[in-house]
């Protein structure tokens, strides 16, 4: 998992953030952020891997949260399958396991230069509820915090 996200940053956000970014100090946090939602002992995490007979397509962590009810902590897909339905279909098993535990609104956090990842939600139906700043790896990152109220929109 750690290495699809490291990978996913490098392809995504190299540009943005320059390729020293992702040094080891960085992976050290994603893999330490993993093994937080694997390990947690919070009362209502999961993490959800989609494989196929290529390998690992990509993943989702989610769970319960503070400000909303539910969150999508991370969810990742591999490049190359990206544009296949991987995403939409990972975030609406994660929404069905959350709405279940009546775990809504979702809210899910994308950093503000990912349009594209911004537009994926907005299609299933999510709006911008606020924008925040945090630090990782010394540098001052954006987000931008997207709420889904109700059940995603299908679009296959």
């Amino acid at each position: 998992m750690a290495r699809l996200q490291v990978a996913t940053w490098r392809q995504d956000y190299a540009a943005w953030l320059g390729d020293a970014f992702c040094d080891a100090a960085f992976e050290f946090h994603v893999r330490a952020r993993l093994h937080g939602f694997i390990d947690s002992a919070l009362p209502f995490r999961r993490t959800l891997i989609l494989e196929d007979d290529a390998g690992w397509a990509g993943f989702i962590a989610y769970g319960d949260a503070d400000r909303h009810p539910g969150e999508v902590f991370s969810m990742y897909i591999e490049p190359a399958r990206r544009g296949r339905g991987a995403g939409e279909f990972l975030f609406n098993e994660a929404y069905l396991q959350l709405a279940a535990r009546g775990s809504t609104p979702v809210q899910v956090a994308v950093l503000e230069p990912n349009t594209g990842a911004q537009r994926f939600y907005q299609r299933l139906g999510a709006t911008e509820f606020t924008r925040e700043e945090f630090e990782l790896n010394g540098r001052t990152l954006r987000e931008v915090i997207l709420v889904l109220p109700t059940s995603p929109r299908r679009h296959r």
